[in-house]
This record gives C-alpha cells, sequence and structure tokens, in this order.
C-alpha cells in the first residue's frame, strides 16, 4: 500500500546515504485519518540515530534539542522527533509500539508497513500484550486517543488496562498532567469519563474518588462555550471542588502550571463560596 506524503513534509531533505529512514506511529496514523499533523516521529537504521540527526539538521538549519532520549528538531509548524530503534529491524520496532493505530511506518517513498485495519475500524487495541504493563501511561493516552479521534476503546485493552492501572502512580507527573491536559480538550464523552472512574484510574492518579457527575456536568457546560486554553483548568476543578486535600500542594505535586493552578483554585473558590 502507498501512501501519499504530504507536500510540507521535507522528505527530500530526509533521505541520506547509508540510512534506512521510516516516518513511525502517530503521524502515519493520521496521513491515513487525513488529519493535519502534529509532531513527526523518525526512526533510523542503518547508523547511529545522533549521527543522522546532527545530518538533517545542518540541512534544515535547525538546532537540535535532546528530548526525552530523542533528538528534536523544530520545523515550521512541526517538530522533527528522531529516536533510536527499538528492535533490530522496522518490524520489530513497530511490534513494541503502543497501539495498533500507532503500529505503523512510512518508508520515504510512501510505502506503508503494517496493518491499518483497526484505525480503519476506529478501534484501539494494545499491540502487543505487556504494552500497558511496559508503560502504564499508555492507559491514559488511550483514553486521549478514544476522545479526540472518537474511536472505541477494546476489551483487550480494558482487559490489560485493569491490570496495569495500578501501576500509573510511578509515571512521572509530567507525563501524566500533560496526558490529562489532552484528554480534557476533547469533547467530553460520558462513557469514556464513566470507565476512568470504573476502572479507578481516577482515583488512582488523585488519590481520591471524585464526583463524577459534578465532573462530567462540568465539562459538558463548558466544553462549547470557553477558549480551549482553560479547559484543563476546570477540569482539574471540578475534580477538586468536593475534595478535602490541599489543592495548592496535589496540583503542584502533578507539576500544573502556575498559572493553571491559580485559575482551578479560584474556579473552586467561586464553586463554593
Amino acid at each position: 500500500m502507498m501512501l501519499s506524503l504530504n507536500e510540507n513534509l521535507p522528505i527530500s531533505k530526509l533521505k541520506a546515504d547509508g540510512y534506512d529512514v521510516y516516518i513511525v506511529g502517530g503521524a502515519v496514523r493520521d496521513i491515513i485519518l487525513e488529519l493535519p499533523l502534529q509532531d513527526i516521529d523518525i526512526t533510523v537504521f542503518g547508523g547511529d540515530y545522533r549521527n543522522y540527526a546532527d545530518l538533517l539538521a545542518r540541512r534544515i538549519r535547525r538546532r537540535p534539542i535532546s528530548f526525552k532520549g530523542n533528538i528534536r528538531l523544530p520545523f515550521g509548524r512541526f517538530h522533527i522527533d528522531i529516536s533510536a530503534p527499538r528492535g533490530e529491524d522496522i518490524r520489530a520496532d513497530l511490534a513494541l509500539r503502543d497501539f495498533t493505530i500507532n503500529n505503523l511506518a512510512l518508508n520515504l517513498e510512501g510505502g506503508l508497513l503494517g496493518d491499518p485495519s483497526d484505525i480503519y475500524a476506529k478501534k484501539i487495541k494494545p499491540a502487543y500484550p505487556r504494552s500497558l504493563l511496559d508503560d502504564p501511561i499508555r492507559i491514559l493516552r488511550a483514553f486521549r486517543f478514544a476522545a479526540l479521534l472518537d474511536f472505541e476503546l477494546t476489551e483487550s485493552f480494558f482487559a490489560l488496562a485493569g491490570e496495569a492501572c495500578p501501576f500509573i502512580r510511578g509515571v512521572a507527573n509530567e507525563r501524566i498532567c500533560q496526558e490529562l491536559r489532552y484528554f480534557s480538550c476533547a469533547d467530553p464523552n460520558e462513557y469514556l469519563y464513566e470507565q476512568l472512574a470504573h476502572y479507578g484510574i481516577l482515583q488512582t492518579v488523585f488519590g481520591f474518588e471524585p464526583n463524577l457527575k459534578t465532573l462530567i456536568r462540568t465539562m459538558k457546560s463548558v466544553y462549547s462555550r470557553v477558549n480551549r486554553d482553560i479547559l484543563f483548568p476546570i477540569f482539574l476543578a471540578a475534580l477538586y471542588v468536593d475534595s478535602r486535600k490541599n489543592i495548592k500542594r496535589e496540583l503542584k505535586t502533578l507539576t500544573v502550571s502556575n498559572d493553571e493552578q491559580d485559575t482551578a483554585q479560584n474556579l473552586i473558590r467561586l464553586a463554593t463560596d
């Protein structure tokens, strides 16, 4: 299967003698869905990915930035993230990715590797049995994808999520915060909120059982009326409004920004005065 690569991608600049270069993951999914591209993830075989990143940085005249073990290059409205391979070849690499909607790759001629059937079926399945245990943040990421893409979380996902859920709190708070921020900005889906509560995911993350009715009612009432930038503080305020916890300390621990902390606290004061 061949796909048409977005004309805004610097395809000719990505090619380099001696390197096998693949666009992988979410960028491939979004090309298939004809969605605007966000970040572009690249995996490189045939040489050290850092050397390839330096070569590409010189070509596009950008300064490389080390980012979460990858090399990031700003490029227009994209970020190009270059990572080390996860396996000895591209097939082995894809087998270790999070979900079947993301274990896909494009070579630089537009040839697709992997099975896109779950993208067309709009179903989110773990790519391999230990996917969620190997990185429990993938539980929250699946809910984010389901909310933003209007995809279905499958029975195989929930079966593995129940086992991996207790380990979410071992994930860096910055990653938890980012996934919740993405999720809160999606059109509120009552079923997804209910499943987050049913499987104890919200309770595991926040350390208490939030008032789900308040959370759902609040997010539904504001979603179409406010700027997206304020949805995450509203989400947090609705979670914590009935809690007896020290909100400032809790949000700081979650690495919520100072502005978002202040907004959430002010909203809680308004709701409880």
